[in-house]
């Protein structure tokens, strides 16, 4: 799949056919983020095979608040991508506890989306925006979480989805938090395996 426009995105881009990039972006419809995304369509959606930061750091995943892009990278590796198992500050993401490489990527598809909800909060909800720049990030549940407040929120909302359990029992906060944004935004998130 090249190119092709949909209702959630201007664009989606991918190397991979279109039934395998169906696949991944199924998780956006299953966990109803979807329904936020008709609202306010990311600019685009592009999976790449190996994705680096600016120092050629081999990185899952990046959101561009001001162009309101998503990259999500495809390659992972077996035990330290996913394959992962939940002990609180023991892994790095959340994505890293999928089972297969392909959870792994559907999970950073939604903590980058998570990435353009906290965008769209400080542009539309400064109030409950502040309110989760207060949240301490040292309750999170993976390294990642702990890096800042924008990363803690994407950890969260990919926590609520995929260890909503672990979520609501090692940081409360954090599920208070995300509780409090999904009713603001009048969503229903699904839990997923």
């Amino acid at each position: 799949m090249s190119d092709s426009k949909l209702l959630f995105t201007q664009r989606l881009i991918s190397p991979l056919k279109q039934a395998e990039t169906q696949i991944l972006v199924s998780v956006l419809e299953s966990t109803g983020l979807i329904l936020f995304l008709l609202k306010f369509p990311l600019a685009s959606i592009e999976f790449v095979r190996e994705l680096t930061d600016d120092d050629g750091n081999p990185i899952n995943g990046q959101y561009d608040f001001k162009l309101q892009t998503i990259q999500v990278g495809l390659h992972r590796s077996n035990n330290r991508d996913y394959g992962q198992i939940y002990e609180k500050l023991k892994f790095w993401s959340i994505s890293c506890l999928a089972l297969t490489a392909q959870q792994a990527v559907q999970r950073t598809l939604v903590h980058e989306v998570g990435h353009h909800i906290y965008n769209f909060l400080l542009k539309y909800h400064l109030d409950l925006f502040h309110h989760t720049t207060l949240m301490p990030s040292s309750f999170a549940l993976g390294h990642y979480g702990l890096k800042n407040t924008r990363e803690y929120f994407a950890e969260s909302l990919t926590a609520f989805i995929f260890q909503r359990t672990e979520l609501f029992i090692d940081d409360s906060r954090g599920y208070a938090m995300i509780q409090m944004v999904l009713a603001r935004l009048d969503l229903d998130l699904q839990e997923q395996p």
